[in-house]
């Protein structure tokens, strides 16, 4: 981003905790590829190519040294243009020729994908033309090997949405289901008893009068042994439905 000198002041200050860590803790920490990674391109943004034909060498040597982790693959990877950039043709290669069997460790189709276009580059600096196209090739094919994981992927992660949708959708049924009355439609008791709680809590709170509204049916059981249960159920939704209109006319209030 351009801000080699805070970049520079960071990297300082860092170098002064590595000289107070013990030996093991500096392998641990600072002689990492990332860390040197960090130096390496810190330093060629500074221009100061000496430094950087002291630096890239030890970098060489640490990662044949010691196995790259897989979380530090792209970024060896990707500093390989840097070391390209600055005329580091024959330190590439070595590096190449490192990070290619643990390329094949992992199998990650986008390290290989990175490692191909990487060695276009190389050999396009090499003036390797043969080389060069034989990568291209092997970056292109790589590539639609690439575009076919992603899609597959894609298409994986597109019915994974429309399985959480669906169970969404499910678990909003279930839950109306456990607080609507299933004759009436409208919120049973235990809907009664959540809201009526948060409303005394928000009423408290805010320091405001709310009340509630208890109606009776009246000589409801005669009418249902009268007329029979059906009918009392027809009685019953017809009076929950014109409750519901009346919420409905006045939902700020109701």
């Amino acid at each position: 981003l351009g801000k080699t000198k805070k970049a520079r002041e960071i990297m300082d200050d860092l170098r002064d905790i590595e000289r107070d860590m013990s030996e093991d803790l500096q392998f641990e920490y600072f002689r990492t590829p990332q860390f040197w990674i960090l130096e390496m391109v810190l330093t060629h943004a500074e221009g100061d190519m000496a430094q950087c034909n002291i630096l890239i060498p030890q970098f060489v040597r640490t990662i044949k040294k010691k196995p790259v982790k897989t979380e530090a693959i792209g970024d060896v990877l990707n500093v390989l243009i840097y070391m390209l950039d600055g005329g580091f043709t024959d330190f590439v290669e070595e590096t190449m020729e490192v990070m290619k069997p643990r390329l094949d460790s992992t199998n990650i189709l986008y390290f290989k994908l990175v490692y191909a276009r990487v060695a276009v580059y190389f050999y396009r600096k090499k003036e390797d033309r043969q080389a060069e196209l034989l990568a291209a090739a092997e970056h292109f094919d790589i590539s639609e090997k690439h575009r076919e994981e992603s899609e597959k992927a894609y298409s994986y992660f597109i019915k994974l949405q429309a399985e959480l949708d669906r169970a969404r959708e499910e678990n909003e049924k279930l839950e109306k289901k456990a607080i609507t009355d299933e004759l009436t439609q409208i919120s049973n008791r235990f809907h009664l008893n959540d809201v009526s709680e948060k409303m005394f809590k928000d009423a408290w709170k805010k320091q405001v009068n709310f009340g509630f509204e208890i109606l009776d049916v009246d000589n409801f059981k005669r009418y249902n042994d009268g007329f029979g249960h059906q009918v009392g159920d027809l009685c019953l939704k017809t009076l929950a439905n014109r409750l519901k209109e009346t919420a409905d006319e006045d939902p700020e209030h109701m």
